[in-house]
């Protein structure tokens, strides 16, 4: 997560020329375990969906189908080491084999 989302997002605010950034992240009071500070002053993290309005993952699938749009499936990072094979297989089947070998197997 750290190589593959945060630190990308810092170097194209660092390419932009951003000196202070509000990074806003969509994890909801479900996930409040994944909340972490920032280590950099000049790029903070703000969970608006936990600290703002404090609405459950089910709640905010309510109100994308409120809005009329279908619902949205669970996220997850294709490349992510903290999926097991399965789930990497489920994610990106044509790319199977290329993702196991880029990855070091974690869990099965």
């Amino acid at each position: 997560s750290n190589e593959w989302k945060k630190r990308v997002v810092q170097r194209k605010c660092r390419d932009l020329g951003l000196t202070r950034v509000l990074n806003w992240i969509g994890i909801s009071v479900d996930e409040m375990q994944r909340v972490r500070q920032s280590t950099e002053l000049w790029f903070q993290n703000h969970y608006p969906l936990i600290f703002d309005v404090a609405i459950r993952r089910h709640n905010c699938i309510d109100l994308v189908k409120a809005m009329g749009w279908p619902p949205p499936p669970r996220s997850a990072c294709w490349m992510c080491a903290n999926q097991g094979n399965r789930v990497r297989r489920c994610h990106a089947p044509p790319l199977h084999g290329g993702i196991v070998n880029f990855l070091p197997s974690t869990k099965t």
